[in-house]
C-alpha cells in the first residue's frame, strides 16, 4: 500500500495491520497479492495507484498495489489512456456541415436553376435559394448554359478547354491553329507588330 493515508478508503484496507515491506519485497509478493485479493477496497487502491503513477514510467512503479505489480499497472494505465482517447475522439465535435463552396447540385436542382435564371433570376438570389455560394451558382449556370469561357478565340482559351478535358470550341481551335502556323513559319507564336 501507499505509505501515507491520503484517501478515506485506506482505513478499510485489509493491509493496514501488515508490514509495508510485504508489498515492496519480491520474497513476499505472493502474500501481498493474496491479501489484496481478499481486500474490500482493492479496486479503490488500484485506481489510486493508477492515478498516482500515471506520469511515471515503468522503472518508477514499485510494489504490489490493488493486487497488481508495477508492470501490470503500467499496462492497465496504457489501456485506460488508450480507451480515454478513443472515447474522447468518439464524443468529440459533431461533424461539420458541408461547405457551400463545395456544394453538389442534383439534376432536378440544376434544371430548376436553369429555368429560374432564364426567367430573370439573379445569381445572388439563386445562391440564397439553394444555400450555396455565389461561385457555385456561377459555375453551375455557366455549365448549364454552356457559356463559352472568357478568352474564347485565343490560345489561352484553347488551353483552358483542354485543361478541363473539353473539346475546344471553333474560335479557340482556329486561334490555336493560327498560332501553330506562326510558330512554324516565323519561329514564334506571337503576332508580329504592324509596321
Amino acid at each position: 500500500m501507499h505509505t501515507t493515508p491520503t484517501t478515506p478508503w485506506y482505513q478499510s484496507a485489509a493491509c493496514t495491520d501488515l508490514d509495508l515491506d510485504t508489498f515492496y519485497s519480491a520474497k513476499s509478493a505472493t502474500t501481498a497479492v493474496a491479501t489484496c485479493k481478499a481486500c474490500p477496497v482493492r479496486q479503490a487502491c488500484l485506481d489510486a495507484a493508477l492515478d498516482e503513477e500515471r506520469s511515471s514510467t515503468a522503472p518508477y512503479r514499485h510494489g504490489i498495489r490493488g493486487g497488481t505489480g508495477p508492470d501490470a499497472r503500467h499496462r492497465m494505465y496504457k489501456n485506460r489512456a488508450r480507451q480515454a482517447t478513443a472515447d474522447t475522439e468518439a464524443v468529440a465535435a459533431p461533424p461539420k456541415p458541408p461547405s457551400p463552396y463545395r456544394a453538389k447540385l442534383n439534376d432536378a436542382q440544376r434544371a430548376d436553376i436553369r429555368a429560374r435564371y432564364e426567367a430573370g433570376g439573379t445569381l445572388a438570389g439563386l445562391a440564397r435559394t439553394y444555400s450555396v455560394s455565389a461561385p457555385t451558382i456561377r459555375r453551375t449556370v455557366k455549365d448549364i448554359l454552356r457559356v463559352p469561357p472568357t478568352g474564347c478565340g485565343t490560345t489561352g482559351g484553347y488551353r483552358a478547354h483542354r485543361s478541363r478535358g473539353e473539346d475546344a470550341c471553333r474560335p479557340c481551335k482556329a486561334a490555336h491553329a493560327d498560332a501553330d502556323r506562326r510558330l512554324r513559319t516565323t519561329g514564334t507564336s506571337k503576332r508580329l507588330a504592324a509596321g
